[in-house]
């Protein structure tokens, strides 16, 4: 899994470092003329592979051993409960030694399965931390550039337009006409990135949280 995974972000790099041998950025950004186009695509790598690529590769590479690690857990536990109890079918269970393995099964059961204090602090923490980031770093700056880009109207009108010759006036009434189009900052071209997607998304976390809570999972 690690190597079909490494093997697609690999593939991914290459498809995002050729995009400029057709002549374009990798990132489609505006490039000032006093900035060289090589340049400007090895700034745009270097924040790729540092910003991008490593952190989410390094995050998702540890889940994925977490998971892989914790499923072997239930597995050897499951092996070690299969062979227990054949070995008890074919001596009657008459060994003492039985006892005390099922009694630490039992236990090694109950300490993957059970949330210690440590186990609830983190998931709150880690919550908390993604919210915070969520926040921060994409709904707030993206409602900045959204309600930056809405004023634009506002500077094009509010201005001695009265005093600018007809072809100032031409290009103020198109770009009037041009900024009433609503700017929106897209997650994958489908979800909007803004405050009040951010809203929603905690009211919808707590909401499938209390009814989790009032559905009764994992209180047994």
């Amino acid at each position: 899994m690690s190597f079909l995974y490494n093997f697609l972000c690999i593939c991914t790099t290459l498809t995002f470092s050729c995009k400029p041998l057709s002549g374009e950025l990798s990132f489609n950004t505006y490039r000032p003329e006093r900035i060289p186009f090589h340049l400007l695509q090895v700034y745009e790598s270097i924040a790729f592979v540092v910003g991008i690529y490593l952190p989410l590769t390094g995050l998702d590479i540890f889940v994925l051993t977490l998971l892989l690690l914790t499923k072997m857990q239930f597995k050897l536990l499951n092996q070690e409960m299969e062979r227990l109890f054949n070995e008890m079918a074919s001596s009657d269970g008459k060994s003492k030694h039985f006892d005390k393995k099922i009694k630490k099964l039992v236990e090694y059961h109950d300490f993957l399965l059970e949330p210690t204090l440590i186990g609830l602090i983190e998931p709150i923490a880690r919550l908390i931390t993604g919210l915070t980031q969520f926040t921060f770093c994409y709904c707030l700056p993206a409602q900045a550039v959204t309600d930056e880009a809405d004023r634009t109207t506002e500077y094009a009108y509010f201005n001695k337009w009265y005093d600018n010759p007809s072809s100032a006036k031409a290009a103020q009434l198109m770009i009037l006409g041009r900024s009433q189009r609503k700017t929106h900052i897209l997650a994958g071209g489908i979800v909007n990135i803004d405050l009040d997607n951010c809203l929603k998304t905690i009211k919808t976390m707590v909401s499938y949280a209390m009814f989790i809570r009032t559905m009764g999972i994992g209180q047994d």
